[in-house]
This record gives structure tokens, sequence and C-alpha cells, in this order.
């Protein structure tokens, strides 16, 4: 995909690490973001076997380059549930990147990109970026300081990190779900099934009225288990 000069901006949303000084720092490379605009750079090390170069164009095609975000909330913030809640042992599951420190909770912010622009399946990588809000998701953080910092707002947003939940079944079936996925309603909340999951025979064997417990699998926050509470018809 050849990135193309986007008129305007970009928005997205991405994880930071609070320092005690008041400011934020990247979760991947050992940067620290400025207020307003901040401009990314890359020398593209290469493996040994072949010769380091500079690429040029930031981000650039074959580099993991550029600030990234995420184009929707819940998605980035799904991905990265351990550093959020700072409860590592009690992720049953390890994110695509793994936790990084068990001892300090990362943050959510909403980034606006400009520039050069490449565009993925879950969001951006970009040349220019800015801090435009913190985002409060319920942490138990004060985040005054570092909305000082940056000078940007700080809104709150309700997002659900939990991995179980239970409820009474109350719908099932593809009329419910995704392609190639079934959908299964929990009171008034949408759970999807997949088909390959060892959830989706077994679902069929409950009754519709039963009160049930699930299990999300955190990297792809579908159902990965189902099972019927004790007491229930």
């Amino acid at each position: 995909m050849t990135p193309e000069p986007l008129v305007g901006e970009v928005r997205g949303f991405r994880i930071f690490w609070p320092e005690d000084d008041g400011s934020l720092s990247s979760g991947f490379v050992e940067y620290t973001w400025s207020p307003g605009r901040n401009e990314a750079t890359c020398e593209d090390e290469r493996p040994a076997a072949r010769p380091k170069t500079r690429h040029g164009l930031v981000p650039a095609p074959g580099c993991k380059c550029g600030f990234w975000m995420y184009k929707d909330l819940e998605r980035g913030a799904r991905m990265f549930r351990v550093e959020l809640l700072g409860e590592p042992e009690a992720h049953p599951m390890p994110t695509r990147f793994g936790a990084f420190d068990e001892d300090v909770q990362a943050v959510l912010g909403e980034v606006s990109g400009w520039g050069r622009v490449r565009e993925g399946e879950d969001g951006w990588r970009v040349q220019f970026a800015r801090i435009r809000a913190l985002i409060d998701i319920s942490q138990d953080m004060d985040l005054s300081d570092w909305a000082g910092t940056y000078d940007v707002p700080v809104v709150r947003v309700d997002v659900d990190l939990a991995i179980s939940h239970a409820g009474q079944l109350t719908a099932r079936g593809e009329d419910v779900g995704k392609p190639m996925r079934m959908g299964i309603r929990l009171g008034d909340r949408l759970f999807v099934v997949p088909k390959d999951s060892a959830a989706f025979f077994p679902l069929h064997r409950i009754p519709l009225g039963a009160k049930v417990a699930i299990s999300l699998d955190p990297s792809t926050w579908e159902v990965a288990e189902v099972e019927v509470v004790e007491g229930s018809p």
C-alpha cells in the first residue's frame, strides 16, 4: 500500500506511559512526547547481514516507523488491557505485545496525525502527531498533571475491559452474530462466538433463559467459553 498525503488530520487512540515529571512516553520505543507537534524519525536498523541505511520516508513501507494509533478506542483499549489495568497476573492470555511493567498503568490518549500517513486494518502510522486528549476509563488515576503538561482535556469514557460476564441467555444464532460467526445475547448485551470455538457446539445445548457465564478471548474479544451457572434451569 502506497501512502498518500491526506487532507486534514486522521484521529485515533494509543497508550502512553505516564512519567513522574508529568510527561508521557511511548510504550515500545524510548521517546518522550512533546506538547503540540511531534515528528517521527527512523534509522531503519536492519539485520546485521544487510547494510544499515536511512530509508528517508517516514512512515516507510516494510518498516514499523511512524507514530501508530488505533482507529477504534475500544479496540485499542482491549489490546492493551493488561497495561491499562496494571493486573498482568489476572490476564489468562498474553496481549499482542505483552505486559511492559507490572507496577505501572498505561493511560489512553486521543491523538491526531498528519503528513505521510499509512493506513492499516486497525489504524494508522503517521509522520506527525499531537496529543489531543487523555481518556479516563476509570483506572483510579488522576490525569490532571499530564493533561496540564500537554494542555489537553481529560475525557471520561466507559470502556468495558472485563473478560468474564454473567447473565441470562436470551438469544443465539447467526442473526445476532457477524459473517461466519454466531452471536449470543446475555440480556441486552451481544457477544460473538467464532464457529471454530470450543464453545460453539455446546452453546446449542443450553436452553434460552438459562443463566450462563462466559469468558472472552482477550486477543479477539470473542467468546472462548460458556458455562451454565449452577442452579439454572
